[in-house]
């Protein structure tokens, strides 16, 4: 199995320094109550709790995590009241993350938080209908109701809200539900949110979390896996590539592979990689086919998401056992194309109206054998480019079609050499079109399907294949482009050489350079000392690198000492000011961009002055 990663480097050259680092996390939560041993507020809020009745317990079986738990008996006063009131409105986005442990059930008494002066503003663990409930109560009343099933165990929660009208629901770091509606909160008390004490939380709550940002998949997870403070995401951070890839075909794709047979990471819910439920995206797992089976997206998704760590996996899959090209995806009119659209029209729409701009990268297509078993093999080729075409002609002229050639199973001989033979010719004859065998993979199960090791080379050879020709915006796609093949004097490496002309590839990346050519960095950047007091230091910068590369322009004037840097901000354009009188001008209108940076002669103290790139991809 072939995984991409980012090495780590630190080269440097009069000019150009490449560092590749990492990024700390820092704890946002506006108030933070881990019931450790008090009922103090822990984040920068200091909104601190009181209570009269309320306890805390050390008991190990009453803890989620830390060292303490609020154990609360669901009587009169054994909340936690808090200092300050919490308040949102109903755009603005927040959410709230709580272990809670039931001492009963049957009775109602589950209110874990909200306000405790009015009848209203209440998240509450119900047994008003069915033991089966969670009701979010917003501040104008309106009722959010969610499923969940009540036990006497722990389980975390966590409620998002996201601004827009869509409050969302996790239980023990997996979604659960998203419910529409207002999601105006207050929150005055912890363990009861009524203006009685009818309700009142009998049981545990711990490590209780509330931000006023809405919280990703992921680090709800990271929440959940590790009772730890998380960073919100900032409206300022880039996006990175929204990539979105489209499954289909028939039984190999739905997948046979026993998911039992999985071992960690690739057993658990893996929030870095999305996956459209036909309703909402929410974390890959196994069983979206077959509950207890899965099939080739967990290896493909864990590959990209590792390779490509900028970037969010979108994840769109239809696909049904027994299913031909010639009639059940007849381009137009197959009951199984139609459906298929329909479930990627409403996985775009949804990107695009919570403004994720977004590309749609590559097609994987796994099919082939009920049209050999059924006689339909002479139309298979002719039926595939008619499919391939429109797809291309509704998600991009270009768009990667990937398939894996099916197993000859299925149908005589005769019929499935036509259907083999036919997806090799189009992947050869057809630009952006690859294929890969099948042949190797034993033994089939269940009648002619991949078993579980079967399914994760199917995966793992969908991402390599995608790795190695189709993406768009990254280091690797230019390299390949470039035709560094990872061979002597070919070295594909950000960090390498190969034409030896002081220029390394991730530079020559940034840059637009020839990474194949010596020509001693003719597209190095460009230093001059005018008339004026300020020398210039213009460079361009390749369109595909921004968001993906950091640059930083540094100085020294003995070649030693290089503490002295600003950074190239990566979406500002025109001029704008850094500091120590440094002016950055960014030319946006120009393909690629050019960059230039004014540094006044008063740096040089009276010695030479001496500058440099360093770039983190």
């Amino acid at each position: 199995m072939r995984f991409l990663r980012v090495k780590k480097v630190e080269l440097s050259l009069i000019l150009w320094l490449l560092y590749i680092g990492s990024n700390s996390l820092m704890a946002q939560a506006i108030s933070h109550y881990n019931f450790d041993t008090d009922f103090q507020d822990s984040s920068s809020s200091a909104n601190h709790g009181t209570t009269v009745l309320g306890n805390i317990s050390n008991d190990p079986n009453e803890v989620a995590v830390g060292l303490g738990a609020l154990s609360l008996n669901g009587v009169n006063n054994s909340d936690v009241d808090l200092t300050t009131p919490i308040v949102f409105t109903a755009t603005d986005p927040w959410s709230t993350a709580f272990w809670s442990k039931r001492g009963s059930i049957t009775n109602n008494r589950g209110m874990v938080m909200g306000d405790t002066s009015n009848r209203r503003d209440y998240i509450w663990l119900n047994d008003h209908v069915t033991t089966n409930g969670l009701l979010f109560k917003s501040s104008s009343n309106a009722s959010l109701d969610f499923t969940v099933v009540h036990d006497l165990d722990y389980h975390h929660y966590a409620l998002v809200a996201d601004g827009t009208g869509n409050l969302i629901l996790y239980r023990d770091g997996t979604f659960q539900q998203t419910v529409s509606g207002d999601t105006s909160f207050r929150i005055t008390s912890i363990g009861n949110g009524f203006d009685t004490n009818t309700f009142s939380l009998h049981g545990e709550v711990d490590d209780v979390q509330i931000y006023n940002s809405a919280l990703t998949a992921s680090q709800v997870s990271t929440v959940y896996a590790n009772g730890t403070v998380v960073t919100p995401p900032s409206n300022n951070s880039p996006p990175g590539c929204a990539r979105v890839f489209l499954l289909a075909g028939q039984s190999n794709m739905l997948g046979f592979g026993a998911s039992s047979e999985l071992s960690p990471p690739y057993n658990a819910s893996f929030p870095e990689v999305r996956y459209w439920n036909g309703a909402n995206w929410v974390d890959l797992r196994t069983g979206f086919g077959r509950a207890t089976d899965f099939g080739p997206e967990i290896l493909f998704g864990h590959i990209l998401a590792q390779a490509l760590p900028n970037d969010t996996i979108y994840l769109v899959k239809h696909a049904v056992s027994g299913t031909s090209l010639y009639e059940d995806w007849a381009v137009g009119t197959g009951v199984r194309y139609i459906d298929f659209m329909g479930r990627a029209a409403g996985a775009l729409a949804n990107l695009t109206a919570n403004g994720i701009d977004h590309e749609v990268s590559a097609m994987l297509w796994l099919q082939g054998e009920s049209d050999a078993a059924e006689g339909q093999g002479a139309a298979y080729e002719k039926n595939l480019r008619n499919f391939i075409a429109d797809m291309r002609s509704n998600f991009g002229v270009n768009l990667p079609f990937y398939m894996g050639r099916v197993r000859d199973f299925y149908g005589t001989p005769a019929q499935a050499t036509l259907v083999r033979n036919a997806q090799v010719t189009i992947a050869n004859t057809t630009a952006h079109c690859e294929w890969f065998d099948t042949d190797d993979l034993n033994p089939l199960v269940s009648s002619g399907h991949y078993n579980a090791n079967g399914q994760i080379q199917i995966g793992t050879r969908y991402a390599n294949l995608y790795l190695d020709s189709g993406p768009t915006k990254t280091y690797r796609s230019w390299a390949i482009g470039q035709g560094l093949e990872g061979t002597s004097g070919m070295e594909s490496g950000f960090a390498d050489d190969p034409d030896s002309d002081g220029m390394l590839n991730g530079v020559e990346w940034v840059l637009g350079g020839n990474p194949q050519l010596n020509d001693h960095g003719a597209n190095s950047p460009v230093l001059a000392n005018g008339s004026t007091p300020n020398n210039t230091f213009t460079f361009t910068r390749a369109e595909d690198s921004i968001g993906r590369v950091n640059l930083n322009f540094e100085w020294s004037i003995d070649l030693v000492n290089w503490n002295h840097s600003i950074s190239i901000d990566e979406y500002l354009t025109g001029s704008y000011p850094k500091t120590n009188g440094i002016v950055v001008e960014v030319d946006a209108a120009l393909q690629p961009d050019v960059i230039t940076v004014h540094v006044p002669d008063s740096l040089s103290a009276g010695k030479g002055l001496f500058f440099r790139l360093r770039a983190s991809e």
